[in-house]
C-alpha cells in the first residue's frame, strides 16, 4: 500500500515539475532534497543493447510535498540522433509510470554523446537538514524500490529499440510478489 501511494506521489511530482518547468527565474523553482537510499532505493535495469544510459539516478521529494520523483541524466551512447523515448519506472509494489519525449523539430534531437538531465533546471536541490526529514517522513524503514528503465526509442531514421515486454514482465512480477510474495527463490550467481 505504502509503495502504491508513493508511486501515486512520483506522477504527483512529474505533474508539479511539468507545470514549473516554465518558469524561467530561479527563485520560482521548486526546492527538493535527495531521499536517502535507506529510504528508497533507486535502481537502473541492466539493459546491455540500450542505446539510452540512464546515469545519476537519485530519488528527490519536494520540499514543500507533492512527492518523490526519479532525478537522472541520460546519454545516447547510440550512433545515431534519438528522435523520441519512452523511460518508465517501476516499484516493488507494481505500480509504475512512463516519461515520454518526441522531438518536435530536427534541433530537440538527442544527438550521439550528447547527455541531458530529465528535469532540465526545473528543480534546486536542497540539503536534506533533520528538520526537513521529519516534515516529509523520511525517517525508519526502507518503503521500497524503484527500478528505472528505458522502455523504447525511436531514431531519427525510424528505427526502434524497445524492451517493452522486459517492463511489462518486471512490473507483473513485482504486482504479484506485492499481493502473494515472490514468485519463486532465485539462485544468486555463483552459488552452489
Amino acid at each position: 500500500m505504502l509503495i502504491r501511494k508513493c508511486a501515486f506521489c512520483i506522477l504527483l511530482m512529474f505533474v508539479a515539475i511539468a507545470n514549473a518547468a516554465g518558469q524561467s527565474p530561479a527563485d520560482d523553482r521548486q526546492k527538493a532534497v535527495v531521499l536517502p537510499r535507506s529510504y528508497a532505493l533507486p535502481v537502473v535495469v541492466y539493459q546491455p543493447d540500450c542505446p539510452l544510459r540512464i546515469e545519476k539516478l537519485s530519488l528527490v521529494n519536494a520540499v514543500e510535498g507533492g512527492g518523490e520523483s526519479a532525478n537522472f541524466k541520460f546519454r545516447n551512447i547510440g550512433a545515431k540522433p534519438i528522435q523520441s523515448y519512452t523511460i518508465s519506472w517501476v516499484t516493488t509494489g507494481g505500480a509504475g509510470e512512463q516519461l515520454n519525449y518526441v522531438a518536435k523539430t530536427p534541433g530537440e534531437r538527442i544527438n550521439p554523446g550528447e547527455t541531458l538531465p530529465n528535469i532540465k533546471g526545473s528543480i534546486v536541490l536542497v540539503p536534506l537538514t533533520d528538520e526537513i526529514r521529519k516534515k516529509l517522513k523520511l525517517e525508519g524503514p526502507m518503503v521500497g524500490l524503484v527500478c528505472l528503465m528505458v522502455v523504447r526509442v525511436e531514431f531519427d531514421d525510424g528505427t526502434v529499440y524497445s524492451d517493452e515486454s522486459t517492463y511489462k514482465a518486471l512490473q507483473a512480477y513485482f504486482e504479484k510478489a506485492a499481493h502473494n510474495g515472490p514468485h519463486q527463490t532465485l539462485v544468486t550467481p555463483g552459488a552452489k
